[in-house]
């Protein structure tokens, strides 16, 4: 979905990023479906999950949901590996505990946090590169 709209918005990329675009593998249309069908399957998973234990699994998916959704444009704020960060740790972590448990704590919160500190981490060097690009650092 982020490559989806960085080829839309013409945004400066990685090389080879939106590659299956520039080369007609797929076109803007494909993509675009691609991404509703993955959404409506998440959505679909989520409303079984609802279902099955409770609103409270709404916490962390409607979180996730939000994070995931506006993922392109955390990235002009440099918030995109946090957003990242926080899917892939506290949020994963404590809806799988909600749905194996039927509760949240705060040694899964705790562990969560852990097993997310690289990707923050890389956050933290992003963030130094920028200063160094403002400043003229060369090093």
């Amino acid at each position: 979905f982020d490559d989806f709209i960085d080829y839309l918005t013409k945004t400066p990329k990685q090389e080879c990023k939106t590659e299956y675009l520039d080369k007609k593998i797929f076109t803007v249309k494909q993509i675009f479906f691609g991404a509703l069908i993955y959404f409506g399957i998440a959505l679909l998973i989520g409303l079984f999950l609802f279902y099955k234990v409770g609103w409270k699994i709404l916490i962390p998916s409607g979180i996730a949901s939000i994070f995931c959704l506006t993922y392109p444009k955390l990235n002009y704020f440099v918030l995109g590996e946090f957003a990242v960060g926080m899917t892939f740790g506290p949020l994963l972590f404590l809806g799988i505990e909600y749905v194996m448990l039927n509760k949240f704590s705060f040694e899964v919160f705790s562990f969560s946090i852990r097993a997310c500190i690289p990707i923050l981490n890389s956050v933290k060097k992003i963030f130094a590169i920028i200063l160094d690009i403002i400043k003229q650092k060369l090093t």
